[in-house]
């Protein structure tokens, strides 16, 4: 469908790379702290257009930045 899954965690890189291959997500990038991952997403967002996916409280400094819509825990596609 032509999107790239990135997995933007602050989990240690092992456990992120497990969940992530669990997952069948194309990248992960682990060990990033809540207020880095704005950086981030507007470092991805040069590369083309960014939906976010936010479980929690960790993700809301980020999520102004990404453009698109943020759907907690569901399945829908978006790109």
């Amino acid at each position: 469908m032509g999107c790239e899954v990135v997995m933007l965690t602050g989990d240690n890189e092992r456990t992120a790379r497990a969940i992530g291959a669990q997952a069948g997500v194309d990248r992960v990038i682990a060990g990033v702290l809540p207020e880095g991952k704005e950086a981030v997403i507007r470092e991805l967002q040069k590369q083309g257009k960014v939906a976010m996916v936010g479980d929690g409280i960790n993700d809301a400094p980020a999520r102004p930045s990404a453009r698109g819509p943020t759907w907690p825990s569901t399945r829908r596609t978006w790109c």
